[in-house]
Protein backbone atom coordinates (compact mmCIF):
# COMPACT_ATOMS: atom_id res chain seq x y z
CA UNK A 1 0.00 0.00 0.00
CA UNK A 2 1.27 3.46 -0.93
CA UNK A 3 1.53 5.21 2.26
CA UNK A 4 -0.91 9.00 2.95
CA UNK A 5 0.42 11.55 3.79
CA UNK A 6 0.04 12.97 7.03
CA UNK A 7 -0.36 16.72 6.16
CA UNK A 8 -3.15 18.90 7.23
CA UNK A 9 -2.82 22.17 5.75
CA UNK A 10 -4.94 23.43 2.84
CA UNK A 11 -3.60 25.48 0.42
CA UNK A 12 -4.89 27.53 -2.90
CA UNK A 13 -3.30 24.78 -4.65
CA UNK A 14 -5.07 21.80 -2.58
CA UNK A 15 -8.44 23.54 -2.73
CA UNK A 16 -8.16 23.65 -6.32
CA UNK A 17 -7.42 20.21 -7.09
CA UNK A 18 -9.76 19.16 -4.70
CA UNK A 19 -13.00 21.72 -6.96
CA UNK A 20 -11.42 20.19 -10.15
CA UNK A 21 -11.04 16.15 -9.26
CA UNK A 22 -11.91 14.78 -5.87
CA UNK A 23 -9.97 11.61 -7.09
CA UNK A 24 -7.28 13.77 -8.59
CA UNK A 25 -6.93 15.01 -5.03
CA UNK A 26 -6.10 11.95 -3.43
CA UNK A 27 -3.87 10.94 -5.77
CA UNK A 28 -1.51 14.32 -5.75
CA UNK A 29 -2.01 15.54 -1.82
CA UNK A 30 -3.49 12.12 0.09
CA UNK A 31 -1.00 9.91 -1.44
CA UNK A 32 2.03 12.84 -3.18
CA UNK A 33 2.22 11.57 -6.07
CA UNK A 34 3.41 13.89 -8.87
CA UNK A 35 4.54 13.23 -12.71
CA UNK A 36 8.46 13.05 -12.60
CA UNK A 37 8.69 15.57 -15.10
CA UNK A 38 7.23 18.96 -15.27
CA UNK A 39 5.07 20.28 -17.91
CA UNK A 40 6.05 22.77 -19.93
CA UNK A 41 3.47 25.21 -19.34
CA UNK A 42 3.75 25.05 -15.60
CA UNK A 43 7.46 25.02 -16.44
CA UNK A 44 7.29 28.72 -17.87
CA UNK A 45 4.72 30.21 -15.29
CA UNK A 46 6.97 28.55 -12.33
CA UNK A 47 10.38 30.06 -13.94
CA UNK A 48 9.44 33.21 -14.45
CA UNK A 49 7.71 33.35 -10.57
CA UNK A 50 10.96 32.05 -9.30
CA UNK A 51 12.79 34.90 -11.32
CA UNK A 52 10.61 37.66 -10.29
CA UNK A 53 11.37 36.85 -6.54
CA UNK A 54 15.09 36.67 -7.89
CA UNK A 55 14.66 40.13 -9.22
CA UNK A 56 13.52 41.18 -5.77
CA UNK A 57 17.27 40.25 -4.42
CA UNK A 58 19.55 41.08 -6.71
CA UNK A 59 19.47 42.55 -10.23
CA UNK A 60 17.95 41.48 -13.29
CA UNK A 61 20.76 39.92 -15.24
CA UNK A 62 21.86 38.51 -11.84
CA UNK A 63 18.44 36.07 -11.61
CA UNK A 64 19.10 35.28 -15.14
CA UNK A 65 22.44 33.74 -14.66
CA UNK A 66 21.18 32.41 -11.29
CA UNK A 67 17.73 30.63 -12.76
CA UNK A 68 20.70 29.49 -15.64
CA UNK A 69 22.92 27.81 -13.24
CA UNK A 70 20.60 26.39 -10.82
CA UNK A 71 16.84 25.94 -12.30
CA UNK A 72 17.34 25.35 -15.57
CA UNK A 73 20.29 22.92 -15.09
CA UNK A 74 18.05 21.19 -12.75
CA UNK A 75 15.36 21.17 -15.50
CA UNK A 76 17.66 19.01 -18.01
CA UNK A 77 18.57 16.90 -15.06
CA UNK A 78 14.78 15.98 -14.89
CA UNK A 79 14.66 14.99 -18.41
CA UNK A 80 13.11 17.69 -19.94
CA UNK A 81 13.78 18.09 -23.41
CA UNK A 82 16.85 20.51 -24.20
CA UNK A 83 15.27 22.13 -27.51
CA UNK A 84 12.35 22.87 -25.88
CA UNK A 85 13.84 23.99 -23.37
CA UNK A 86 15.95 26.68 -24.73
CA UNK A 87 13.10 28.28 -26.26
CA UNK A 88 11.48 28.40 -22.54
CA UNK A 89 14.00 29.52 -21.17
CA UNK A 90 14.67 32.82 -23.92
CA UNK A 91 10.86 33.19 -23.57
CA UNK A 92 11.39 33.08 -20.00
CA UNK A 93 14.21 35.82 -19.81
CA UNK A 94 12.63 38.14 -22.22
CA UNK A 95 9.40 38.39 -20.59
CA UNK A 96 11.87 39.02 -17.12
CA UNK A 97 13.85 41.73 -19.25
CA UNK A 98 10.38 43.29 -20.28
CA UNK A 99 8.64 43.07 -17.06
CA UNK A 100 11.39 45.48 -15.39
CA UNK A 101 11.11 47.91 -18.70
CA UNK A 102 7.49 48.05 -18.23
CA UNK A 103 6.75 48.50 -14.20
CA UNK A 104 10.37 50.27 -13.36
CA UNK A 105 9.13 53.59 -13.28
CA UNK A 106 6.07 52.58 -11.07
CA UNK A 107 8.01 49.97 -9.30
CA UNK A 108 9.91 52.65 -7.78
CA UNK A 109 7.80 54.13 -6.20
CA UNK A 110 6.29 51.23 -4.17
CA UNK A 111 7.83 50.66 -0.87
CA UNK A 112 8.17 46.46 -0.42
CA UNK A 113 7.20 45.39 2.98
CA UNK A 114 7.26 41.98 3.07
CA UNK A 115 7.88 39.52 0.33
CA UNK A 116 7.56 35.85 -0.33
CA UNK A 117 5.96 35.08 2.97
CA UNK A 118 4.62 31.95 4.22
CA UNK A 119 1.77 32.40 6.32
CA UNK A 120 -0.19 29.69 8.73
CA UNK A 121 -4.10 30.55 9.96
CA UNK A 122 -6.76 28.30 11.52
CA UNK A 123 -9.55 27.04 9.51
CA UNK A 124 -12.01 28.51 11.47
CA UNK A 125 -16.19 27.85 11.09
CA UNK A 126 -17.40 31.40 10.17
CA UNK A 127 -20.64 30.78 12.25
CA UNK A 128 -19.41 29.73 15.62
CA UNK A 129 -15.56 30.66 15.11
CA UNK A 130 -14.22 27.62 16.35
CA UNK A 131 -11.55 26.41 15.03
CA UNK A 132 -11.07 22.61 12.77
CA UNK A 133 -9.26 20.16 14.65
CA UNK A 134 -8.53 18.65 11.38
CA UNK A 135 -7.43 20.96 9.03
CA UNK A 136 -5.27 24.35 8.58
CA UNK A 137 -4.94 27.20 6.15
CA UNK A 138 -1.67 27.87 4.47
CA UNK A 139 0.01 29.69 1.73
CA UNK A 140 3.02 32.36 0.25
CA UNK A 141 2.07 35.48 -0.42
CA UNK A 142 4.22 37.08 -3.66
CA UNK A 143 4.28 40.55 -1.90
CA UNK A 144 2.96 42.64 0.80
CA UNK A 145 3.70 46.31 -0.51
CA UNK A 146 2.97 49.85 0.15
CA UNK A 147 1.25 52.42 -2.52
CA UNK A 148 1.28 55.58 -2.68
CA UNK A 149 -0.76 57.60 -0.23
CA UNK A 150 0.53 55.01 2.04
CA UNK A 151 -2.21 52.47 1.23
CA UNK A 152 -1.01 48.93 2.40
CA UNK A 153 -1.71 46.16 -0.45
CA UNK A 154 -1.02 42.67 -1.54
CA UNK A 155 0.76 42.30 -4.78
CA UNK A 156 0.12 39.38 -6.41
CA UNK A 157 2.08 38.38 -9.74
CA UNK A 158 0.15 36.01 -12.25
CA UNK A 159 1.07 34.43 -15.33
CA UNK A 160 -1.60 33.08 -18.54
CA UNK A 161 -2.25 32.22 -22.01
CA UNK A 162 -5.67 34.15 -21.54
CA UNK A 163 -6.36 37.85 -23.26
CA UNK A 164 -5.41 40.62 -20.34
CA UNK A 165 -7.07 43.80 -22.46
CA UNK A 166 -8.81 45.98 -20.21
CA UNK A 167 -12.60 44.44 -20.97
CA UNK A 168 -10.94 40.73 -21.37
CA UNK A 169 -13.10 37.80 -19.29
CA UNK A 170 -9.98 37.66 -17.42
CA UNK A 171 -10.24 40.74 -15.33
CA UNK A 172 -14.15 39.41 -14.47
CA UNK A 173 -12.73 36.39 -13.40
CA UNK A 174 -10.15 37.46 -11.25
CA UNK A 175 -13.22 38.81 -8.68
CA UNK A 176 -13.51 35.10 -7.94
CA UNK A 177 -10.25 34.37 -7.14
CA UNK A 178 -9.88 32.68 -3.71
CA UNK A 179 -6.19 32.91 -3.75
CA UNK A 180 -6.00 36.42 -2.90
CA UNK A 181 -8.98 35.74 -0.67
CA UNK A 182 -7.21 33.78 1.32
CA UNK A 183 -4.40 35.96 1.36
CA UNK A 184 -6.56 39.05 2.70
CA UNK A 185 -7.45 37.06 5.39
CA UNK A 186 -4.08 36.04 6.82
CA UNK A 187 -3.07 39.39 6.32
CA UNK A 188 -6.05 40.34 8.37
CA UNK A 189 -5.14 37.21 11.05
CA UNK A 190 -1.94 39.11 11.37
CA UNK A 191 -3.86 42.52 12.12
CA UNK A 192 -2.86 43.86 9.00
CA UNK A 193 -5.43 46.73 7.48
CA UNK A 194 -5.31 45.67 3.58
CA UNK A 195 -6.92 48.24 1.59
CA UNK A 196 -6.08 46.43 -2.24
CA UNK A 197 -4.98 44.15 -4.48
CA UNK A 198 -2.62 45.17 -7.52
CA UNK A 199 -3.07 42.11 -9.35
CA UNK A 200 0.57 41.78 -11.67
CA UNK A 201 -0.27 39.84 -15.00
CA UNK A 202 1.98 38.61 -17.55
CA UNK A 203 0.61 36.99 -20.46
CA UNK A 204 2.64 33.93 -22.12
CA UNK A 205 3.46 34.37 -25.51
CA UNK A 206 1.46 32.50 -28.55
CA UNK A 207 4.71 32.91 -30.59
CA UNK A 208 6.48 29.35 -31.56
CA UNK A 209 9.62 28.91 -32.99
CA UNK A 210 9.27 29.00 -36.94
CA UNK A 211 11.38 28.00 -40.39
CA UNK A 212 13.79 30.56 -41.03
CA UNK A 213 14.48 30.45 -44.71
CA UNK A 214 18.18 29.64 -45.72
CA UNK A 215 20.43 31.88 -47.71
CA UNK A 216 23.62 32.30 -50.09
CA UNK A 217 26.18 34.01 -49.69
CA UNK A 218 24.71 37.09 -51.41
CA UNK A 219 21.64 36.81 -49.14
CA UNK A 220 19.47 35.21 -51.32
CA UNK A 221 17.04 32.74 -50.53
CA UNK A 222 17.40 29.45 -51.58
CA UNK A 223 14.72 27.43 -53.34
CA UNK A 224 15.29 24.43 -55.24
CA UNK A 225 13.33 22.12 -57.64
CA UNK A 226 12.24 18.36 -57.36
CA UNK A 227 15.77 17.34 -58.03
CA UNK A 228 17.69 19.80 -55.84
CA UNK A 229 18.85 21.59 -58.34
CA UNK A 230 18.82 25.83 -57.94
CA UNK A 231 15.69 27.62 -59.26
CA UNK A 232 16.43 30.80 -61.51
CA UNK A 233 14.41 33.40 -63.03
CA UNK A 234 14.04 34.00 -66.62
CA UNK A 235 16.33 37.48 -66.10
CA UNK A 236 19.23 34.53 -64.40
CA UNK A 237 18.63 35.34 -60.43
CA UNK A 238 17.67 33.00 -58.23
CA UNK A 239 13.89 32.63 -57.52
CA UNK A 240 13.03 33.59 -53.73
CA UNK A 241 9.48 32.03 -53.34
CA UNK A 242 8.45 28.11 -53.43
CA UNK A 243 5.74 26.47 -55.33
CA UNK A 244 4.31 23.02 -54.48
CA UNK A 245 2.48 22.59 -57.93
CA UNK A 246 6.07 22.97 -59.21
CA UNK A 247 8.29 21.09 -56.99
CA UNK A 248 9.57 24.14 -56.04
CA UNK A 249 10.70 24.03 -52.55
CA UNK A 250 12.12 26.78 -49.83
CA UNK A 251 14.99 25.32 -48.30
CA UNK A 252 14.70 26.49 -44.81
CA UNK A 253 16.27 25.64 -40.87
CA UNK A 254 15.27 25.38 -36.87
CA UNK A 255 15.14 29.53 -35.53
CA UNK A 256 17.78 29.27 -33.04
CA UNK A 257 16.67 30.30 -29.61
CA UNK A 258 18.67 33.74 -30.10
CA UNK A 259 16.78 34.70 -32.95
CA UNK A 260 13.56 34.00 -30.95
CA UNK A 261 14.27 36.04 -28.46
CA UNK A 262 15.13 38.78 -30.18
CA UNK A 263 11.51 38.29 -32.47
CA UNK A 264 9.70 38.07 -29.46
CA UNK A 265 11.30 41.66 -28.21
CA UNK A 266 10.22 43.45 -30.78
CA UNK A 267 6.90 41.93 -30.42
CA UNK A 268 6.65 42.94 -27.13
CA UNK A 269 8.02 46.23 -27.88
CA UNK A 270 6.19 47.01 -30.23
CA UNK A 271 2.61 46.10 -28.07
CA UNK A 272 3.89 45.89 -24.31
CA UNK A 273 0.01 45.97 -23.20
CA UNK A 274 -0.93 42.73 -24.65
CA UNK A 275 1.81 41.26 -22.27
CA UNK A 276 1.41 43.35 -19.13
CA UNK A 277 -1.19 44.71 -16.92
CA UNK A 278 -1.40 45.70 -13.78
CA UNK A 279 -5.14 46.71 -12.03
CA UNK A 280 -6.43 46.78 -8.41
CA UNK A 281 -8.82 45.26 -7.27
CA UNK A 282 -9.88 45.19 -3.61
CA UNK A 283 -11.44 42.31 -1.81
CA UNK A 284 -15.47 43.90 -0.20
CA UNK A 285 -16.55 42.36 3.18
CA UNK A 286 -18.69 40.05 1.26
CA UNK A 287 -15.90 38.51 -0.74
CA UNK A 288 -14.60 37.85 2.59
CA UNK A 289 -17.24 36.48 3.69
CA UNK A 290 -17.86 34.38 0.72
CA UNK A 291 -14.00 33.68 1.34
CA UNK A 292 -14.45 32.29 4.78
CA UNK A 293 -17.62 29.98 4.51
CA UNK A 294 -16.61 28.25 1.28
CA UNK A 295 -13.10 27.57 2.76
CA UNK A 296 -15.15 25.82 5.56
CA UNK A 297 -17.16 23.40 3.18
CA UNK A 298 -14.25 22.26 1.82
CA UNK A 299 -12.86 21.39 4.95
CA UNK A 300 -15.72 19.34 6.01
CA UNK A 301 -15.76 18.07 2.17
CA UNK A 302 -12.35 16.60 2.51
CA UNK A 303 -12.64 15.73 6.04
CA UNK A 304 -15.58 13.54 4.82
CA UNK A 305 -13.84 11.70 2.00
CA UNK A 306 -11.05 11.48 4.31
CA UNK A 307 -12.97 9.52 6.84
CA UNK A 308 -14.80 7.38 4.30
CA UNK A 309 -12.29 6.61 1.99
CA UNK A 310 -14.05 7.42 -0.57
CA UNK A 311 -12.67 10.09 -3.23
CA UNK A 312 -15.45 10.61 -5.98
CA UNK A 313 -14.23 11.31 -9.65
CA UNK A 314 -15.29 14.32 -11.69
CA UNK A 315 -15.44 12.57 -15.03
CA UNK A 316 -16.03 15.89 -16.45
CA UNK A 317 -12.28 17.25 -15.88
CA UNK A 318 -10.56 14.55 -17.00
CA UNK A 319 -10.27 15.98 -20.86
CA UNK A 320 -12.32 19.17 -20.57
CA UNK A 321 -9.13 21.35 -20.77
CA UNK A 322 -6.88 19.01 -22.28
CA UNK A 323 -6.05 15.67 -20.71
CA UNK A 324 -5.81 15.48 -17.02
CA UNK A 325 -2.09 14.85 -15.84
CA UNK A 326 -3.62 11.78 -13.99
CA UNK A 327 -5.69 10.49 -17.05
CA UNK A 328 -3.10 7.23 -17.01
CA UNK A 329 -3.00 6.63 -13.28
CA UNK A 330 -7.09 7.26 -13.28
CA UNK A 331 -7.30 4.80 -16.75
CA UNK A 332 -4.89 2.25 -16.34
CA UNK A 333 -5.65 0.27 -13.49
CA UNK A 334 -3.61 2.03 -11.30
CA UNK A 335 -4.18 0.60 -7.32
CA UNK A 336 -2.34 1.96 -4.45
CA UNK A 337 -2.81 -1.22 -2.31
CA UNK A 338 -0.08 -2.91 -4.67
CA UNK A 339 2.52 -0.63 -3.16
CA UNK A 340 3.83 0.16 -6.87
CA UNK A 341 4.19 3.56 -7.97
CA UNK A 342 3.45 3.57 -11.93
CA UNK A 343 6.27 5.02 -14.42
CA UNK A 344 6.67 8.31 -14.90
CA UNK A 345 5.36 9.22 -11.31
CA UNK A 346 6.92 9.97 -8.20
CA UNK A 347 5.77 10.24 -4.51
CA UNK A 348 7.07 13.62 -2.94
CA UNK A 349 7.80 13.72 0.42
CA UNK A 350 6.34 17.56 0.76
CA UNK A 351 3.25 17.77 -1.01
CA UNK A 352 3.04 21.61 -0.65
CA UNK A 353 6.48 22.41 -2.77
CA UNK A 354 5.43 26.35 -3.40
CA UNK A 355 5.78 26.45 0.24
CA UNK A 356 9.41 26.06 0.00
CA UNK A 357 12.20 28.49 0.27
Amino acid sequence: MIATQADHRLTHSRLQCAKTCLRKHYLMYELGLRPDKEAPPLRVGRAFHIGMELMGQMGVEEAIASMEAVYYTASLAQGADAESLAIERQMVFCLLRNHLWRWGPMDAEIQVIASEQVFGIPLQNPMTGKRSRTWTLAGRRDKLVKLPGDRLAILEYKTTSEDISPESDFWRGVLLDSQVSLYWLAALDAGLKVETVLYDVTRKPDLSPRQVALLDECGNKKVLDAQGQRVLKKDGKPRQTSDSALGYVLQTRPETPEEFYHRLLTDIEARPDYYFARREIPRLQADLEEARYELWQWGKILRDCRRHGRWPRNTGACRGFGRCSCWDLCTGGFEPESGIIPAGWKQVENIHQELEE
